[in-house]
């Protein structure tokens, strides 16, 4: 049963509702954006982005469109003609896992990520999480490659410009400067 269907089934004309679809962002950097080497075992050790430069070039500039083409093709493929398209495929860069620029909290001089000045100094994606998740860690290796705190609170402001107070409109989301807006998110720029 698709959306449309479903939609239709319990009462709703096409014309009165809006399908808002989000694709993927880019967790990683590609290789030349990396803050570790790819040698020894740093990128995962110290940084939990154990990623070759070969497999996040691939992950970006393969695996990434071919899902969010899947994604928007899907829409098409239901026929679903109200549907419009909050594209993220970019929103995370400069803040992606391992990515010069930013680091983990403790790098970067902070004493939590908490802080509110954290927003432009760490990474927005968790970290791959593998034994550091057995006994009594507070992570969990579901949540690894997926959007922390500050990636949620910008993934929020997205959905937030999308919607456009009910009048919901497609584009691309991405950074648009530093600091928190005054709800407290990233400032994102939907384009």
């Amino acid at each position: 049963l698709n959306v449309r269907t479903a939609m239709r089934n319990a009462g709703y004309a096409d014309s009165s509702w809006t399908l808002l679809v989000q694709n993927y962002p880019s967790p990683i950097p590609n290789s030349s954006g990396y803050r570790y080497s790819q040698s020894g075992y740093s990128r995962q050790n110290t940084g939990g982005c154990g990623f070759w430069d070969n497999d996040a070039n691939w992950a970006n500039g393969t695996a990434l469109p071919t899902i969010n083409n899947t994604v928007t093709g899907a829409i098409s493929q239901a026929g679903i003609t109200n549907a419009k398209t909050l594209n993220l495929a970019s929103a995370y860069n400069g803040r992606r896992l391992c990515e010069t620029g930013v680091g983990l909290y403790e790098e970067v001089g902070l004493s939590s990520w908490t802080q509110s000045t954290a927003v432009d100094r760490t990474e927005w994606v968790n970290q791959i999480r593998t034994v550091t998740t057995a006994g009594s860690s507070p992570y969990y290796i579901q949540e690894s490659l997926h959007p922390n705190y500050w990636g949620q609170l910008a993934n929020r402001s997205c959905v937030r410009q999308a919607y456009n107070g009910g009048t919901p409109k497609s584009g691309t989301c991405v950074r648009g400067g530093n600091g928190l807006s005054s709800l407290g998110e990233p400032r994102m720029l939907l384009q």
